[in-house]
């Protein structure tokens, strides 16, 4: 385990700017009014504007800390996080079924209650199809893996995602803003595509096969299913 970033509160944030400035000749990465964040090598120090200075919070990086966290992103990606990913290019493009399909997985900073949910628009008259070949696909997935070539692309499609995102100011600032709650700068998410982009084969199946059970999803259904006949 190993010191990831260092994060305070300060009463006078300029004078801990400029303090840094002019005795250790060190400006901060990035800065606005009410953050600061400064590099030391292996770990960054965040300084947080506040009505008073505060106690520092010390945060590690874990080798074992949301080991599968990576993995599961890129799972998801590929099976439900993209038009051509293999749920919704199955139910809607090939099979049209459906309006729309996607698939997402989040997991909280905190805490370990990660989430993995799909959603699927369609004329109710087609929900037995499109639940039978959401389960079919999970299980499919499960049983054979993920391909090489979906890895390749998809880590190229999913790291141009990030970057078309990344480049919209309204997207910036909310990522940026959000990231200050958690003592987070942009570093995290250089980080975390890292991880993404050295990911294998074996590793992202591995993930996907221990998360993921076809007996345990939840399918919740909702629309006229009397009127048209289905589900009676």
């Amino acid at each position: 385990m190993k010191i990831s970033h260092v994060h305070c509160q300060v009463r006078e944030l300029p004078a801990a700017v400029a303090w840094f400035r002019e005795t250790a000749d060190l400006s901060p990465s990035f800065a606005s009014e009410r953050l600061a964040v400064f590099e030391f090598g292996a770990f960054t120090l965040i300084l947080d504007a506040g009505a008073a200075d505060s106690v520092v919070t010390v945060g590690f990086d874990s080798a074992d800390c949301d080991a599968d966290f990576a993995a599961m992103v890129l799972a998801n990606y590929m099976f439900g996080g993209s038009i051509t990913a293999r749920m919704p290019d199955r139910i809607r493009n090939k099979e049209g079924l459906s309006y729309g399909a996607s698939s997402r997985f989040t997991a909280p900073a905190d805490g370990n209650g990660a989430l993995f949910y799909a959603s699927v628009s369609c004329n109710p008259v087609n929900m037995p199809k499109v639940e039978a070949s959401f389960v079919d696909e999970l299980k499919k997935t499960l049983r054979d893996g993920f391909t090489q070539a979906e890895v390749d692309s998809a880590k190229k499609a999913y790291a141009d995602s990030r970057k078309v995102a990344r480049s919209q100011e309204t997207a910036l600032v909310g990522l940026i803003a959000s990231h200050e709650q958690l003592a987070r700068t942009l570093l995290y998410d250089e980080q975390q595509e890292a991880k993404i982009q050295g990911l294998t084969l074996a590793q992202i199946n591995a993930a996907f096969r221990k998360y993921m059970d076809p007996a345990a999803v939840t399918i919740v259904k909702a629309g006229d299913f009397k009127k048209v006949g289905v589900y009676q």
